[in-house]
């Protein structure tokens, strides 16, 4: 995550008046002011997706309802239609810090017609997003010339980098991007546009950085459709990881203890760079304190991700540290050296002993490897 301070309710800097994507909405939440997108209609419902910290007044806790309204059209001084919101909801992993993973909120509207503008979230399978693709950001708020602009407005910028919980873009100089005023809004695909990215937050407090939206596709089965269908959705793996690696999640502190270690910078410095089992083990034997702070990170998140990543390939461990290629084999030492394999698999240095075929010296020391 960023190490600058964060700066929350993001409007675009250097782009140009957008009068074509009427489905980009403006919300006022408690006196506060963001932007949102209309991604469904059903009946007489719209559902707009939005940031969750548009919709908190402090902490998670959500504005009423009655605090709540959707305002469409080109400039919210004058808008088209404006709707009071009949149900408001944050994501449930959303922790109200600035920089969080899981910054998505949905609100439904009663009055849509058939003639209300949608555009959809983007779902998993439609997804293809990579560094470099061009997506529009859109949304009402600050300008480089103007702090109480009202007219929504939009440049298209490519993703500069992306996780699956972030699209990361760009903003230094006056290359453009988000601002205040321009939270929840959309990240849009070019073409079919659909929701790729929500707004959340930029770095330092100038809109000339780094601009940050929660990547939609990752929340869309377990979040935004079953708000839309009126169920109850299922936190999903990258979700939960996502939430305890980032503002205050149960795993900053063991992903500090590794950052703040040079033999860990080192370790991931190497496996970075590999593109085999043999070359990380190597980088293992040369960092082993460091692999064993790296490997402390995975555990956290499967230990608290549980049992959203059960099935997850990281987390999914064989019954006693070790797969076995011969199975006859495997079967024997599981049944009669289960401890001593677990003690062996959870201990870097050993692993490293028994999965190169040059171990090192220091095996011949190795408590776990020699119990």
């Amino acid at each position: 995550m960023p190490e600058e301070r964060q700066t929350r309710e993001q409007a675009i800097y250097y782009g140009s008046l957008d009068t074509t994507h009427q489905a980009v909405v403006s919300l006022t939440a408690g006196g506060g002011r963001c932007t949102g997108t209309i991604v469904h209609v059903n009946g007489s419902n719209g559902y707009v997706l939005t940031a969750a910290h548009c919709l908190v007044s402090w902490g998670t806790q959500t504005y009423p309802p009655n605090q709540v309204s959707v305002e469409l059209g080109n400039n919210y001084d004058s808008p088209t239609a404006t709707y009071t919101a009949a149900a408001v909801k944050v994501h449930p992993l959303y922790d109200g810090d600035d920089g969080s993973a899981n910054d998505f909120g949905m609100i439904r509207f009663t009055g849509a017609t058939s003639s209300t503008p949608v555009i959809p979230a983007m779902a998993p399978a439609q997804d293809t997003l990579a560094v470099g693709t061009q997506v529009d950001l859109v949304g009402y708020g600050q300008t480089e010339s103007s702090y109480n602009n009202s007219q929504r407005r939009h440049i298209v910028k490519p993703i500069a980098d992306l996780t699956s919980a972030w699209l990361i873009f760009d903003q230094t100089g006056t290359s453009g991007g988000t601002c205040s005023g321009d939270s929840g809004g959309p990240a849009l695909s070019l073409g079919t546009a659909r929701v790729a990215g929500v707004t959340s937050f930029g770095t330092g407090g100038t809109c000339t950085e780094d601009g940050y939206s929660g990547r939609v596709s990752t929340v869309y089965d377990s979040f935004i459709k079953p708000f839309i269908d009126g169920t109850t959705g299922q936190i999903n793996c990258a979700e939960c990881q996502n939430s305890v690696t980032a503002g205050n999640g149960a795993c900053i502190a063991t992903i500090n203890a590794c950052y703040s270690n040079t033999s860990c910078n080192n370790f991931i410095n190497c496996i970075n760079n590999c593109t085999t089992t043999a070359c990380q083990n190597q980088c293992a034997q040369s960092n082993p304190t460091g692999a064993d702070l790296y490997m402390a990170i995975l555990d956290c998140m499967c230990d608290e991700c549980q049992p959203s990543c059960a099935n997850d390939p990281m987390c999914v461990e064989p019954q006693c540290g070790f797969d076995l290629n011969d199975a006859t084999c495997g079967g024997c030492s599981d049944s009669k050296c289960c401890a001593q394999e677990q003690a062996c698999a959870d201990n870097a240095a050993c692993v490293t002993c028994v999965s190169t075929t040059t171990p090192p010296s220091t095996c011949t020391s190795n408590t776990q490897l020699n119990n």
